[in-house]
């Protein structure tokens, strides 16, 4: 897979940020295709019975909740490459402060920093996040 060549020219620092989100993309990418390409949809046994059929079921949910988790990575992964491109990469997407680099070289896809996610973690126990991205005209939806 060729890397994507950037809508402008990147600094030193943006271009090391690029090059580890792209080999974490690479990664997932290819964890995506061992685990899909796992048995979670495996052919039943002649002899099973109720409880290797509950295990399996069970195994196939976590497999499926895996790729999904992983799916949702990628999809901030790419979020975060798109960020970069345009200059906006490690900015919080709440209050516009900086996210700090160690929080970038924990999460190098993190959209917010550190006094936000608390915040949205506060919202989200208190039931209200939703209300106040509506508010804020925000989105939640690969909320990291």
């Amino acid at each position: 897979m060729n890397p994507r060549k950037p809508q402008r020219k990147l600094n030193k620092k943006e271009q090391k940020h690029l090059e580890t989100l792209e080999n974490i993309r690479r990664q997932l990418i290819a964890d995506l295709k061992l685990h899909s390409g796992a048995s979670l949809y495996s052919e039943h046994e002649a002899g099973h019975d109720m409880a290797d059929d509950s295990a399996e079921a069970i195994a196939q949910q976590v497999g499926l909740g895996v790729l999904n988790e992983e799916v949702k990575r990628l999809q901030l992964i790419d979020e975060a490459i798109q960020r970069l491109e345009k200059g906006e990469y490690g900015i919080c997407i709440d209050c516009g402060c900086k996210i700090s680099e160690g929080r970038l070289e924990a999460k190098p896809y993190a959209k917010l920093c550190v006094d936000c996610r608390g915040k949205w973690e506060k919202l989200e126990q208190e039931g209200q996040l939703d209300e106040y991205l509506d508010n804020h005209d925000l989105s939640d939806e690969l909320f990291e």
